[in-house]
């Protein structure tokens, strides 16, 4: 005897398989990168590392390449937590940064591109760049709140990495533009303490 599936149930299999299937893309509008790290006051700039450390770590390991000479090969076996808690450790954070953006600018597939050239002067600008504008946060009053501009390097640099993941994604992967739920979250409760901030320095 055959038993029927009802509609509802087979719509259900096919929805779940349609889901199982789909993969996103790894690139991250750049936007999102500003918006987020400047509503969170720069603390989603640790999830951005860690995030970062792990797809280039991923990339590295499942990778089949043994050439020495790529700039994957020095990212296999990296421990992307390690290298997120490094970054917080003085000194340690200015070397790990510098790493990481040099890696991102050698992975760009336009060849000519200075920073494909000079990935290691180009680290280190983005770095020098980096903690120069967190170091605004000494400014008096109000005007502390331009460290945010330390978004700036880390837009460039997911600039970059977009770059080079779309020259090795399949070219029909969808590219999220809408904000994860973490994400709203997060956004929620930095516009609240970004409002505070302002509210604060408004009422003096």
């Amino acid at each position: 005897m055959q038993t029927q599936t009802s509609p509802a149930k087979e719509e259900q299999a096919a929805g779940a398989e349609l889901q199982e299937d789909f993969v996103e893309s790894k690139q991250q509008p750049l936007w999102h990168v500003a918006v987020l790290n400047v509503m969170t006051l720069f603390a989603y700039s640790i999830f951005w590392f860690f995030k970062t450390w792990t797809q280039l770590a991923d990339e590295a390991n499942t990778k089949a390449d043994d050439n020495a000479e790529s700039p994957l090969a020095r990212l296999k076996g990296v421990s992307p937590m390690l290298r997120t808690i490094g970054g917080v450790i003085p000194i340690v954070q200015i070397w790990l940064s510098i790493d990481l953006f040099r890696s991102i600018a050698s992975l760009s597939p336009t060849v000519n591109a200075w920073h494909r050239i000079n990935p290691l002067a180009a680290g280190a600008l983005l770095t020098a760049a980096l903690y120069g504008l967190l170091s605004l946060y000494k400014l008096p009053g109000a005007f502390y709140l331009l460290y945010l501009l330390a978004a700036v390097p880390l837009t460039i640099a997911q600039g970059w990495l977009n770059q080079y993941w779309r020259s090795v994604e399949p070219k029909d992967l969808l590219v999220r533009h809408a904000f994860s739920v973490g994400e709203l979250v997060a956004l929620i409760a930095g516009a609240i303490l970004l409002g505070l901030n302002v509210t604060h320095f408004a009422v003096q």
